[in-house]
């Protein structure tokens, strides 16, 4: 698949014939058929034997002159007796439909649904705005799509957490479509997720989001969502142990996934083993793993492992290429606070704090890491507890990351632990 972000207009790339007929809602010979005898817009690889890719903008342009021709055809043709029109009003000999119905309608999102929730079982920085826009466009087709609102909610929970889109922007518009979804079909497995991830960041009730991830695993425990949701709010009780078994679980069911693997490295961060963790995400990126969540915890790791000075060097250039990257920047401004380069991090930090900035990542966190850095213990604080509120990822590991213990012991920070685990 095509990377693309919903900032910009790159349409979504399909790359074999099954899943052109998958997004077309017929089967892989009338696609072909299409392509041979009227020009659908499929291209080759290597001759006509070769591999083929489309674009689903082109293909839904191709459909939209397609159906208009059809509906043309049918308004000039000879009148018929009223039996026949009925039978040939909505699709020609070849299945094209001029005037789509709405069973036509509900198909088609279904198959969007179907195709949106395969490139789901690995989601990435990369393939999310994809995701969310095949979402958008099965509920454009049928709005009464249960699982489309409930896909949509669960994808832009995952912006939030992966950094897609900041926490402020993602979670109240992925609440507005999990209600939507609720009014449609509260029991749906897709819909219990929703509501167990939303609990968890944004309500922060413990308790339900814990009743409806395990209501969610006893109906199918081979979701590795599921799973590392779970896995992670055992990492927010302080439960290392449980987190780590349901990650490796997760893994078992799903190997090929970044996501999970994120989580599970930076476990090993939270847990006090960042020599495993960083292990761990070479062995990752020997695999073809990478985003920013995997890059700072990295960061994260390197500074616990050796002098922080030592990490200086590889973090600026991390930061050079990635200049956007706000949670880089603060372990770095914090690396530089630590070892004296005060102006140095009071300039990292200018930057994030920057008026209005919300950025692609959450800044509040790596803000309060520079903070830590320059030993301003209390407007760190202050940005913990922003972070705390925004519902960001780092915030459910507060309790056990190693970076934040000359905080642990203020009675400021202990009121925010107790209040996670209430």
């Amino acid at each position: 698949m095509a990377s693309t972000t919903e900032q910009d207009s790159t349409p979504v790339r399909l790359d074999n014939w099954k899943a052109l007929a998958q997004y077309l809602g017929r089967c892989t010979r009338t696609v072909q058929r299409w392509h041979s005898k009227y020009g659908l817009p499929v291209r080759h690889l290597g001759g006509e034997s070769g591999s083929v890719f489309a674009f689903t903008d082109e293909l839904d342009d191709w459909l939209r002159e397609r159906g208009r021709s059809t509906a043309t055809k049918k308004l000039s043709a000879p009148l018929r007796p009223a039996a026949l029109q009925d039978s040939t009003l909505n699709h020609d000999s070849d299945g094209f439909s001029a005037h789509p119905t709405l069973d036509g309608q509900r198909n088609r999102a279904s198959s969007l649904v179907a195709l949106a929730q395969k490139m789901r079982e690995n989601p990435s920085h990369a393939n999310l705005g994809d995701i969310a826009r095949l979402y958008r466009k099965a509920i454009e087709f049928d709005p009464m799509n249960a699982g489309a609102w409930a896909g949509l909610s669960l994808n832009l929970v995952a912006q939030g957490l992966l950094g897609s889109l900041h926490p402020l922007n993602a979670y109240e518009p992925a609440r507005a479509a999990l209600r939507r979804a609720i009014e449609i079909n509260p029991d749906l497995l897709e819909v219990v997720r929703a509501e167990a991830w939303l609990k968890m960041l944004v309500d922060r009730d413990w308790k339900g989001a814990r009743d409806r991830f395990d209501a969610a695993l006893l109906q199918c425990r081979s979701n590795a969502p599921t799973l590392v949701g779970r896995s992670i709010l055992h990492i927010s009780e302080g439960s290392m142990p449980e987190a780590h078994s349901l990650l490796l679980e997760a893994l078992s069911y799903w190997p090929l996934s970044t996501a999970v693997v994120t989580i599970l490295c930076w476990h090993q961060y939270l847990a006090g083993r960042p020599e495993a963790a960083i292990a761990l995400i070479t062995q990752a990126r020997a695999g073809g793993h990478y985003g920013a969540i995997l890059d700072a915890v990295e960061a994260l790791s390197l500074i616990r492992t050796g002098k922080p000075g030592d990490c200086i060097p590889y973090l600026e250039s991390l930061i050079a290429e990635s200049p956007r990257h706000h949670t880089l920047r603060g372990v770095l401004g914090y690396a530089y606070g630590v070892t004296g380069r005060i102006q140095d991090a009071r300039d990292a930090l200018e930057i994030l704090t920057e008026p209005g900035l919300r950025g692609e990542y959450d800044y509040a966190y790596p803000s309060a890491l520079t903070l830590l850095g320059l030993n301003q213990s209390r407007r760190a604080m202050e940005c913990l507890e922003r972070s705390y509120h925004h519902g960001s990822l780092w915030s459910l590991g507060f309790h056990s990351d190693p970076i934040l213990e000359p905080l642990h012991t203020d009675p400021h920070f202990t009121f925010i632990g107790k209040f996670t685990h209430s």
